[in-house]
C-alpha cells in the first residue's frame, strides 16, 4: 500500500485537515469496520463476540510485538499508558539510596508513579548550554541509578531522545531504561532490542490508529523471568478447565500474561489490530520519511510567521510533534476547527500540529494559511 492509498483509507480527509495525531487519530475504514462488526455481533450473537475475545487478545499482542520486533510473549495489555507505566516501575527493585533519572521532557505518567510507588530519589537533569537532551540525561546517570525514565518524544516540546546512547549509559551502571513511546510508536520505526530499551509503554489511540482503551507494556525477557506478578487476576494464572484451587495460588503464566488481570475493553481489540496492521502494510519507514518532510515544511512556515517553535530544528531530535508558543493557542485551535483544520491548542499558550502519514503538503499549507489569517486579525 502506498501513501495515497493510505490517505484514502481515512474518510475525514474528504472534508478536513486533521493534524493532531498525537492526541487521537481519526478512524480509518478498517478500524471503523472492525468496531461496527463487533457491535453487530454484540447485538445479534453476543456469545460469539465473547468467545472470540481470547484469540483477539492474543492477536493484538502479536501485532504490537511485530511493530517493535519482539516476541509476543513480552507484550502485556493494559487499559492506558499510565497503567502500563505503573506496572513497569513496580517490576524494578529499588534499593535504599537509589535514584531515578528524568529530564524536563519526561511526561507525568512516567514520572509521578515513582514518587508514590518507590523510595527512589527523583533526579531531574537540566541541559547545560549547547548540550543535547540525550547527553543531559546520560550525565545524570550514576551507580545509584535504578532506572532512567524518558518520553521518546515529549508532547510539550517535540524533543526526541536518542535511545541507544541512553541505554548504553544506563546499562553500564546497572540501571534500566523505561521509555514512553506513545508519541513515536506508529510514526517512527522502533526496534526495542536494537535500541536497548528494557521496558516500553504506550497506547493504541494515538499514532497507532486505534481506539482509546488499550495500553501496552513491552518487557525485556530478563524482567519477565525474574519478577513475580504484581496485582493478580484470573487471567494471570495458568489453569485448565475447572481446576481452580480454592486456597492456594495456581501457577502463573511464565510470560507477559501474568501482568494482565482480566478482560480488556472487548470492542477495541480488533480495531486496534486493524490500525497496527495497516501501518505495517504501508511501512513505518515510508511514514517516517513522509512525516519528516511535512514537519520541516510546517516548522519553516511557523517561523516565517514569527511564531516561536519549541520542536528542535534537527530532524534527528524530533518526530511528528510540532510544538509552538502562542498566547492565543486555544483560540487558534477553535478558529481553525471552524475552517476544517484540526490542531491542538492549550490555554497555557502552547500549540500542537502533529501530521501523520495520511496528511499531505496541502494539509500543512491549509493549516498555515489559517494561522496567518488568525494572527493577522490582531
Amino acid at each position: 500500500m502506498n501513501l495515497d492509498q493510505f490517505r484514502a483509507a481515512f474518510p475525514i480527509n474528504q472534508e478536513r485537515a486533521y493534524l493532531f495525531s498525537g492526541a487521537m487519530t481519526p478512524a480509518c475504514d478498517r478500524t471503523q469496520t472492525a468496531l461496527q462488526e463487533w457491535a453487530r455481533l454484540w447485538e445479534s450473537r453476543p456469545l460469539v463476540a465473547y468467545d472470540a475475545c481470547f484469540g483477539q487478545i492474543a492477536e493484538l499482542r502479536m501485532a504490537i510485538a511485530d511493530l517493535f520486533g519482539i516476541k509476543h510473549t513480552r507484550v502485556s495489555l493494559a487499559d492506558n499508558t499510565s497503567r502500563a507505566s505503573n506496572t513497569a516501575i513496580r517490576l524494578l527493585n529499588c534499593p535504599a539510596g537509589a535514584n531515578v533519572v528524568f529530564d524536563e521532557t519526561t511526561y507525568p505518567s512516567s514520572r509521578y508513579p515513582w514518587l508514590t510507588l518507590t523510595d527512589a530519589t527523583p533526579r531531574v537533569v537540566t541541559r547545560e548550554p549547547g548540550e543535547s537532551h540525550t547527553d543531559a540525561v546520560i550525565r545524570g546517570i550514576d551507580d545509584d541509578t535504578v532506572a532512567v525514565s524518558v518520553s521518546h518524544v515529549a508532547p510539550l516540546t517535540g524533543v526526541r531522545h536518542q535511545l541507544r546512547p541512553i541505554a548504553d549509559a544506563a546499562h553500564t551502571h546497572g540501571a534500566a531504561l523505561i521509555v514512553d513511546v506513545a508519541q513515536t510508536a506508529g510514526v517512527v520505526p522502533i526496534d526495542l532490542d536494537a535500541e536497548g530499551v528494557d521496558m516500553a509503554v504506550g497506547t493504541t489511540m494515538k499514532w497507532l490508529l486505534g481506539p482509546p482503551g488499550v495500553g501496552f507494556l513491552c518487557v525485556r525477557r530478563e524482567y519477565l523471568e525474574e519478577t513475580p506478578a504484581l496485582d493478580l487476576g484470573y487471567m494471570a494464572v495458568e489453569v485448565e478447565g475447572e481446576s481452580w484451587p480454592q486456597a492456594t495460588l495456581p501457577p502463573l503464566w511464565p510470560d507477559s500474561r501474568k501482568f494482565e488481570l482480566g478482560m480488556p475493553s472487548l470492542p477495541v481489540l480488533t480495531p486496534a489490530v486493524a490500525g497496527i496492521r495497516l501501518l505495517l502494510e504501508v511501512g513505518l519507514e515510508a511514514i517516517d520519511k513522509h512525516v519528516a518532510g511535512l514537519v520541516t515544511r510546517c516548522m519553516e512556515g511557523l517561523t516565517d510567521l514569527g511564531i516561536p517553535v519549541r520542536t528542535p530544528s534537527d530532524p534527528a531530535q524530533r518526530a511528528g510533534v510540532i510544538a509552538f508558543d502562542l498566547p492565543q493557542a486555544y483560540e487558534l485551535a477553535a478558529y481553525l476547527a471552524d475552517v476544517g483544520v484540526d490542531v491542538g491548542g492549550y490555554d497555557f499558550g502552547l500549540g500542537r500540529i502533529d501530521p501523520h502519514g495520511f496528511n499531505t503538503v496541502g494539509d500543512i499549507d491549509r493549516c498555515l494559511a489559517g494561522i496567518r489569517e488568525f494572527t493577522s486579525r490582531g
